[in-house]
Formats: C-alpha cells, structure tokens, sequence
C-alpha cells in the first residue's frame, strides 16, 4: 500500500497458523497514520476476502476438492521497499478493485 497518511507501525494481520481467522490490524502507537493506517488493512482485508470467496477460481477449485484462497495477507503497510522477482517464468495474476 502506498498513499499519505500510512505507517508501518501497525500489528500484523497473519495468525502465523492455517485454519485460524485474519487477526485485525491494531496501531502500535496513537498517531492518526498509525490508527488510518489500520483501519485501511482491515477494511482491505475484508474486501478482498469477499472478493475471493465468490471468484469463480475459487468455485472451480472447491469443486475440484481443492482449497480455495480465502486472505490475502498484506505485509509492510507504509514502507514501500523494492522487490525484485524471484522466477519471471512464473505467472502471476494481479487484481485491483476500484472504487
């Protein structure tokens, strides 16, 4: 995520376990960056997982007895850093929704 107003300083949304519930985004301090910011991932986080659940990707998969993807986990909300890609052979599917 990128925009004004975001800090990283905000509590991770991974449970670090499969199976368990996307833990909500607290600030890790009481400025106005940190408490937008957390609300931004938890709101995200919410609509992509609507997003997921009914993406027919999704149907196809579970009808196949596959798991289906259910969170997106976003890391690092408010610190942009350079990523290169570790295999460009690999295909990758990207989705925005625009509001």
């Amino acid at each position: 995520m990128k925009g004004p107003k975001l800090s990283g300083n905000i509590s991770a949304t991974d449970p670090l376990k499969d199976n368990r519930l996307l833990l909500q985004a607290e600030a890790l301090d009481s400025t106005d960056e940190a408490r937008h910011t957390a609300a931004v991932v938890n709101e995200l986080s919410r609509e992509i997982s609507h997003i997921l659940v009914s993406h027919p990707l999704n149907a196809k998969r579970a009808a196949e007895g596959k798991n289906i993807a259910n969170v997106v986990l976003l890391r690092g909300c408010g610190i942009r850093i350079e990523v290169r890609c570790l295999n460009p052979s690999m295909n990758h599917v990207y989705f925005f929704q625009e509001r």
